[in-house]
Order: C-alpha cells, then sequence, then structure tokens
C-alpha cells in the first residue's frame, strides 16, 4: 500500500518545477561551497597539522558535505511541511485518497522525501569526494611515513558517516510531514515546521542535546569521518551509535504517528 502510494507521489514530485530548481541549486551549492574551501585554505587539515599529517581529499570531500547537510535538512523541511498541506488546499489530494487510505497517502510522502534525501546526499557526497580527488587525491592520512588511517578505512568512514546522517534528515522530514498533517494551509504548516525547528536548534545549545533533540545528531556522523580525515583518532562510530539511532527513530516515529493521527481525523475541505 506504501509502495503504491511512493509511486504515485514520485510521479508529482519529479514533475514539479520547483523540485528541479531546489535539486539543482543544491548540487551548485555543493560545488561552490567546495570551491570555496579550497580557495580560502578550507581543505587544510587543523588537527592534522599537530601530528605533521600531509593533507587528504578527503579531508575537503567530507568538509564540503558536512556544510551543505543543513542546506540539504532546510529543503527537505520545507518541502515535506508544504506537501499534503498544500494539496488539501488546492482540492489536488482528493484523487489520492479515492484510491489509497489516508496513513498511507502520508507515508508515502514520507517515504518519498527520504528516499530523495538519500540520492541528494549521495550526489552531494560523490561531488565532494570528485573535489577532493581533484585537490589532493583520495590517499591515505600519514605522518612521518606512518600511516594513520588507510584511503579505505577513510572512505568507508565517510560513506558511514552518509548513511547515519539520513537518520536525522528523516526525523526532518517527519517534522515536515507532521506540521504539514496539523495545518490546514501550507503556510500555516511552513510556519509552523519553522518555529519547531528553530526550537530545537536552539536547544543544540544544551549540554544533554544530543541525548534529547534530534538536530544535534544531524552533523555528528560526518564530524567523525571529518576527524579521521584530519589525521585523529579521538572519535568512534561507536561511540554514542545508539543513542544515535534511538533519539532519531523515537522522533521519527513520535512525529510521524502524531500526523497520521490527526490526518486520519480531519475533515477534508
Amino acid at each position: 500500500m506504501i509502495g503504491r502510494a511512493l509511486r504515485l507521489e514520485w510521479g508529482r514530485f519529479r514533475a514539479r518545477r520547483e523540485t528541479r530548481a531546489a535539486a539543482l541549486f543544491l548540487l551548485l551549492g555543493t560545488v561552490g561551497y567546495g570551491l570555496l574551501l579550497r580557495a580560502v585554505g578550507g581543505s587544510g587539515l587543523p588537527g592534522a597539522a599537530l601530528v605533521g599529517a600531509e593533507p587528504s581529499g578527503f579531508h575537503l570531500a567530507y568538509k564540503t558535505a558536512r556544510g551543505i547537510v543543513p542546506l540539504l535538512a532546510l529543503f527537505l523541511l520545507l518541502w515535506s511541511a508544504g506537501s499534503i498541506a498544500s494539496e488539501l488546499e488546492s482540492g489536488t489530494l482528493r484523487a489520492p485518497l479515492l484510491r489509497l487510505p489516508r496513513p498511507a497517502v502520508a507515508l508515502g510522502k514520507a517515504a518519498l522525501y527520504v528516499a530523495a534525501a538519500a540520492v541528494l546526499l549521495g550526489v552531494i557526497f560523490a561531488l565532494g569526494l570528485a573535489l577532493g580527488a581533484l585537490t589532493f587525491g583520495l590517499h591515505a592520512v600519514t605522518a612521518d611515513s606512518i600511516v594513520l588511517h588507510t584511503a579505505g578505512a577513510l572512505l568507508g568512514s565517510g560513506l558511514l558517516g552518509a548513511l547515519l546522517t539520513l537518520l536525522p534528515l528523516a526525523s526532518v522530514v517527519a517534522l515536515g510531514i507532521c506540521a504539514s498533517c496539523l495545518t490546514r494551509t501550507a503556510h500555516a504548516a511552513l510556519t509552523l515546521a519553522l518555529i519547531v525547528a528553530c526550537v530545537l536548534w536552539a536547544a543544540t545549545l544544551l549540554p544533554v542535546a544530543e541525548r534529547v533533540v534530534f538536530p544535534a545528531t544531524l552533523g555528528r556522523p560526518l564530524a567523525v569521518a571529518l576527524s579521521r580525515a584530519e589525521g585523529l583518532k579521538t572519535e568512534s562510530f561507536r561511540d554514542g551509535l545508539l543513542q544515535h539511532l534511538l533519539v532519531n527513530a523515537l522522533w521519527t516515529a513520535g512525529l510521524l504517528g502524531l500526523g497520521v493521527a490527526r490526518f486520519r481525523r480531519r475533515d477534508l475541505p
């Protein structure tokens, strides 16, 4: 049932002009940000300089991807927040609801945006690697002829970091879908989603933020990969992995559950 909703939503999502424009903006922004880092010396190794490590293109790749992820999260929030509310407002949601139950429509939209996040994050990651390869080459991090991290280990760290970054991005999508289900207009949904997002981002300043709010977990996986590309061995993916999974799973399930429950009971205009 959700698979049918996902296929239906994919066709509509792909046909939107603003979708293509936003995706193009993200990709051009990734290239521009990576070139800016390269121009201002952002591809240097501040952490690795302490151990005399040679520069590696993995550093620029992961720094570029980490810098673009918040922008990707913002686009996902705006896309998902306007999804159901805008179609309810325009009346275009009646046709899908004639063929599918309301929970399947809401969850299909959520699955669509998570899939879009995976594709865009993969392209952003690949562009970052391409920029890193052209800058320094994707080689091992060494210091005084001692290999600190092999190229394979660095690439594996980056891939795992990108995969784990999908979890907080799924929470962002759940927040947008929830806001879209709770409100009657696209403007109200966007306003609610942005207000809640700002409150949650402000909460990341709390000492226990990573245990409470999902935005605090957004940059951590790629930060671990970045620290390895800097020649450091101070962080591990195992440290706080269960907490990372649990926090995002609870937020995603809770927000989607609240949104779907409200969507099932509301009257269509």
